[in-house]
């Protein structure tokens, strides 16, 4: 239930030992390295202070890293992350309508996102969307309208999951009763209940649309 974090000098030396590897391994993928924090950013004192170890170690590498959309709103971080050999944000968007954040309690808004998604652009980096579909008011054409938002905010890939619902969480509670089944194994981005205005199987194929609409030539 708390946050833990690790030395700055802990990280460089996980991320040293991680370049080797992947070196070692002769791949021909692209060399770029995910730091794999749910939000890198919670603790922003300790982002930046990893940032500037990094930098002051002078490692050459391209990082990509996952956070909320507020951190395109930090000029300071998005220039060190720059400075640090970062390429790409992976930004949890979720959503791309306001209903949906304010039916989730989310702080959100599709405005702030968009503003959020061209500042992070402005200083060079890509951002990669991580959405959600299957809140009460999606319906059919949700994948179609996803893929809309992607390509006019010039996003450069997507990870889209269906919404799923933790044990102990207020949204399990509303919807327990709306679960296709309690089978956590399967919580992999494939649809997991009944949605309000659209069928789980349509829901799916809502995923497939907008993956071949964004990845299309």
């Amino acid at each position: 239930r708390g946050v833990r974090t690790r030395s700055p000098q802990n990280v460089v030396s996980d991320i040293k030992e991680a370049i080797i590897f992947q070196h070692d391994q002769n791949t021909r993928m692209a060399k770029v390295l995910w730091l794999t924090d749910d939000n890198f950013f919670a603790d922003r004192e300790w982002a930046m202070s990893v940032l500037k170890a990094i930098i002051s170690e002078k490692i050459k590498y391209n990082f990509t890293v996952q956070a909320r959309y507020e951190v395109g709103f930090d000029d300071e971080m998005l220039d060190l992350l720059v400075q640090a050999g970062f390429v790409e944000i992976a930004m949890g968007i979720e959503f791309i309508d306001d209903e949906s954040f304010a039916n989730y309690h989310k702080k959100s808004t599709c405005d702030e996102i968009k503003l959020a998604i061209k500042n992070i652009q402005k200083h060079g980096l890509r951002v990669r969307g991580l959405f959600i579909v299957g809140a009460d008011n999606h319906e059919a054409g949700i994948g179609c309208r996803l893929a809309e938002f992607v390509i006019k905010q010039d996003i450069c890939g997507v990870l889209i999951q269906s919404m799923y619902f933790i044990p102990g969480t207020p949204v399990y509670e509303t919807h327990k009763s709306r679960l296709l089944h309690e089978d956590w194994s399967k919580c992999t981005g494939n649809v997991v209940h009944y949605p309000s205005k659209i069928p789980p199987r349509d829901l799916q194929a809502e995923i497939v649309i907008a993956s071949k609409k964004i990845y299309s030539i």
